[in-house]
């Protein structure tokens, strides 16, 4: 199953947006002089979403992580070997409710932020771990209010 939320329309993409348009913008007014803000404008824009266009499959026997920007960009964990996951508090630039770790043994992975996805969609994402015998762990106080781990 795919945990994709709305990769259109979410505030991550609205930000990236606004920082195009406000770019454009400039560079209309003044092309001559303006060409550095929008150039920087535009790569502030792809750097933010692309860190937060996160989104994640879990098929028979792996969890997979993707970036629906950054389309090569995937991390495969099978899911025999994963000890846990934590959804843990994000930063305070960041749109998502909770990023994404995954623990196998001693090893951990980066965390991932998934805009995209809605309490619903995390909802799903814990449920069908959970099903899958993997811990999960919420410490994203987003998330820890408004949803919960099934019991066996």
């Amino acid at each position: 199953m795919i945990y994709a939320g709305n990769r259109v329309f979410n505030a991550n993409n609205i930000i990236a947006t606004l920082f195009v348009i406000a770019g454009a913008v400039l560079f209309i007014l003044k092309p001559s002089d303006n060409l550095p803000l929008f150039i920087i404008a535009v790569i502030v824009a792809i750097i933010t979403t692309a860190g937060q266009a996160f989104y994640f499959e879990i098929t028979t026997n792996e969890l997979i992580i993707k970036n629906y920007l950054i389309p090569f960009f995937n991390f495969k964990y099978k899911l025999n070997e994963i000890t846990e996951v934590q959804l843990l508090n994000t930063n305070s630039k960041s749109t998502s409710k909770a990023r994404l770790k995954v623990i196998r043994g001693d090893k951990r992975s980066l965390g991932v932020n998934a805009a995209s996805l809605s309490i619903k969609d995390w909802q799903l994402l814990v449920n069908d771990l959970s099903n899958k015998k993997i811990p999960v762990e919420i410490e994203s106080q987003g998330l820890k209010e408004t949803i919960g781990i099934p019991e066996d």
